[in-house]
């Protein structure tokens, strides 16, 4: 596993378990449910399961590095582009580091959000990197693109919604999409119909006070505290490393 921090949702793990071993695996499959409640960390760990053969590949997933693992996240446009650039060419040199920086934080913190103050949504020209890159891949291997906070695939324009759907039509042989969301509402039908979906609820109260203690958070009126975030832990976990009152 590369997260020694997560709560696994057993049920859930042991479905993604069995398609694994029966090598019966969608081409896409939708995360989705509350905030906070982990369900990142599952796509990464699902993606790591699928791609994990050797030691080297472990190392290489926990630093974002593998080839057949790409992660797709709302970027903010602050260059101009043209079609056929790189999305990252959209990001300015301190904004690029910051990228960097919060993929670090992630494979440390599966609660934690890789996400820019900035105004920022899923570029088009992410979905069309996938488009020229997709063929390029080791045919013994699966290739995952988790797409983060998906439904901003859709809104405000659905342009790269649209985009995606097309490749969803017709993916090459072991090319698997992972979509997280928290607002499952804002995809497009279409983008829903071609996926296997799997709900991930809140997580319960003692699962919340069991992970503080074991990871040495310590907080009064926890339980307050969990009630004003809605049992989202990453935005308690925020709450308390910033000591907010």
């Amino acid at each position: 596993m590369i997260y020694k921090n997560l709560i696994i949702n057993i049920k859930i793990w042991n479905k993604l378990e069995k398609m694994y071993h029966s090598k019966k695996i969608p081409h896409a499959l939708l995360f989705h449910g509350p905030k906070g409640n982990g369900k990142e960390g599952h796509a990464i760990e699902f993606s790591s399961l699928l791609n994990y053969k050797t030691k080297a590949d472990l190392e290489k997933i926990k630093l974002f590095q593998h080839p057949n693992i790409e992660l797709i996240t709302p970027l903010p446009k602050e260059k101009t582009i043209n079609k056929n650039s790189n999305a990252l060419n959209a990001l300015s040199h301190k904004s690029l580091e910051q990228y960097i920086d919060l993929k670090k934080q992630k494979m440390l913190n599966p609660y934690q959000k890789i996400k820019f103050k900035k105004r920022s949504t899923i570029l088009i020209n992410s979905i069309r990197d996938i488009k020229k890159n997709i063929h390029y891949r080791n045919a013994e291997r699966n290739r995952i693109y988790l797409i983060f906070e998906a439904e901003k695939l859709c809104y405000p324009k659905n342009e790269p919604g649209n985009a995606l759907l097309k490749i969803l039509e017709e993916p090459p042989p072991n090319t698997i999409f992972i979509l997280v969301t928290s607002n499952k509402e804002k995809i497009l039908d279409t983008i829903l119909s071609r996926c296997c979906e799997f709900y991930y609820p809140k997580l319960t109260e003692h699962q919340i006070i069991q992970y503080l203690k074991n990871n040495h958070y310590q907080c009064d009126n926890i339980n307050l505290l969990i009630k004003l975030c809605d049992n989202d832990l990453n935005l308690i976990l925020e709450m308390i490393e910033e000591e907010i009152d």
